[in-house]
């Protein structure tokens, strides 16, 4: 992959320098790291969104008593009206699903993988809006589109213990301040995960902030065991044959019934121990878990299913075809000439000669038919995977589909 700094809002630093002296270690602030980002929507068309039922956002405020309170989405115009003219902030999530611009807005960290991605959240406050002193379980790129607002970070501990009490937020109780920066138009700030951090905006403020969030290390394991459960009692039934049980036929008389047997310790860490654990049995196992859409977040389909030769005309008028934030993507480089491409938890396996159209779909957010056409040469295949994905809903024609 080319780690040119031209490419990354991270100033000076190349891509490695910054993952080795930053990333999940210290917070970062860049002066105009995205100096020639313009906000693609106002807030007036932000709080738009956020009366949609399909759009998850927050309003979040603090009272002149020092109470704090969070409402959720969908509101009402009314809601917005009723609004004092300061302390509060409207969070609207998902932002690269429901406006396309945003995707775009991702290809700028492409130097960090796309399994870790979380999403784009977009903030609006007034003077004094704030979602108080914080830490996340996620590293975060926060850019400021418009207006200022005021960061201070602290390496202080954000256990439960130390939060208010009775809160729907995990406000900090007793933050302290160690460094701040005050971000302006283009300015990005890097929050590492675990730490706190506080933002309050000076005047009208429009905040950018693109997560990367890893699986919680228990779920991951716990859904690794689950789905081997699952496809190992698929092929029981499949066989026909009985369920296994720990039997012990060699099973000696017990001194005292209440004792468990060594023997029956060894047996079962024997029978636990058989999960396999070969590592490209897992990575493709993972490629499938990490790239799963949930019912929540279920794309919507085309409003038809195409041929191929439906797709290609229509590609042809066109022009391009964009990636649907609805779905992950990702791909593991396997043996035997070939590659499995994972997209919404489905496997793909693919020759190796698609090497070019596996890297840039799973990579980027918009593909021109030039792009298309080079990446797939004459092997037919490819035009019969992006047919695939289209129908799925992963792939779209951002001037014709929903």
């Amino acid at each position: 992959m080319n780690t040119s700094v031209r490419r990354y809002p991270l100033g000076t630093l190349s891509a490695e320098e910054f993952l080795h002296r930053y990333w999940q270690k210290a917070p970062l602030c860049i002066r105009g790291a995205l100096a020639s980002f313009t906000p693609p929507f106002t807030p007036e068309e932000l709080a738009g969104l956020a009366l949609e039922s399909e759009v998850e956002s927050r309003l979040v405020q603090e009272h002149p008593s020092g109470q704090w309170q969070v409402s959720h989405g969908p509101f009402s115009e009314e809601d917005f009206t009723t609004l004092p003219e300061s302390h509060w902030t409207l969070l609207v999530q998902e932002m690269n699903r429901h406006v396309p611009e945003m995707a775009l807005l991702l290809q700028q960290f492409s130097f960090l993988p796309g399994w870790l991605l979380d999403d784009v959240m977009v903030s609006f406050a007034p003077i004094d809006g704030s979602v108080g002193p914080h830490a996340d379980n996620y590293d975060v790129f926060i850019i400021q589109g418009s207006g200022r607002r005021r960061w201070q970070i602290s390496h202080q501990s954000a256990s439960a213990a130390d939060l208010l009490p009775n809160l729907p937020l995990r406000i900090h109780a007793h933050f302290v301040s160690e460094e701040e920066w005050i971000l302006e138009a283009g300015d990005l700030l890097y929050i590492p995960a675990g730490m706190v951090h506080h933002g309050v905006a000076l005047e009208d403020s429009l905040s950018y902030s693109v997560g990367f969030r890893p699986p919680a290390i228990h779920q991951l394991i716990a859904s690794y065991v689950d789905d081997y459960i699952t496809e190992a009692r698929t092929r029981l039934e499949a066989s026909q044959e009985e369920e296994p049980f720990l039997y012990q036929p060699n099973l000696r008389a017990a001194s005292h019934s209440g004792e468990i047997t060594l023997q029956t310790q060894q047996q079962v860490a024997a029978t636990v121990a058989s999960i396999p654990l070969d590592t490209k049995a897992i990575g493709r196992w993972f490629g499938r878990y990490i790239t799963e859409t949930t019912a929540e977040t279920a794309a919507p389909y085309p409003a038809e299913e195409l041929t191929l030769r439906q797709l290609r005309e229509r590609l042809s008028t066109q022009g391009e075809l964009w990636r649907s934030e609805y779905f992950r993507f990702s791909y593991i480089r396997g043996e035997d000439q070939q590659t499995y491409l994972y997209v919404g938890g489905e496997e793909y396996p693919l020759p190796s000669r698609l090497q070019p159209l596996i890297e840039m779909i799973a990579s980027d957010r918009r593909f021109s038919l030039q792009n298309l056409a080079t990446a797939i040469g004459s092997f037919g295949e490819g035009w019969e995977l992006l047919l695939t994905l289209y129908n799925r809903g992963a792939l779209f024609f951002p001037d014709v589909d929903p």
